[in-house]
């Protein structure tokens, strides 16, 4: 691991991010097994029409990536995108208390002629 700063509680703030993603990610696996391994073999036999299939995939998916964004595709009601733009968000990590995570803000680009 690298450390780029002067904090060394980085090294524990990255442990628990890391932690975070690694259950999310076995959270992921585990509803595409659940989806695939009760639906692969099902529509394999050709009972069911193949559109409830499709439908079927698109679900698992959707739900997967409902799971990996964990609520953060709408913003919070009554704020105003550049109010969220502005602020840090501070996520509360178990075990190290609050986290200011960082907000990329994109820069303009001078338009060369």
């Amino acid at each position: 691991m690298i450390l780029i700063g002067e904090r060394l509680s980085a090294a524990v703030d990255a442990y628990h991010i890391g932690s975070q993603s690694y259950r999310k990610t076995a959270q992921n696996l585990w509803l595409a097994f659940v989806f695939n391994g009760l639906g692969v073999p099902l529509y394999a036999t050709g009972l069911p029409h193949p559109v409830w299939a499709m439908i079927a995939m698109a679900a698992s998916v959707t739900t997967v990536l409902l799971n990996s964004f964990g609520g953060r595709l709408l913003p919070k009601p009554g704020r105003s995108p550049e109010a969220l733009a502005a602020e840090e968000h501070e996520t509360a990590l178990p075990g190290a208390g609050l986290v200011r995570l960082p907000v990329w803000r994109q820069r303009e680009v001078p338009a060369t002629e």
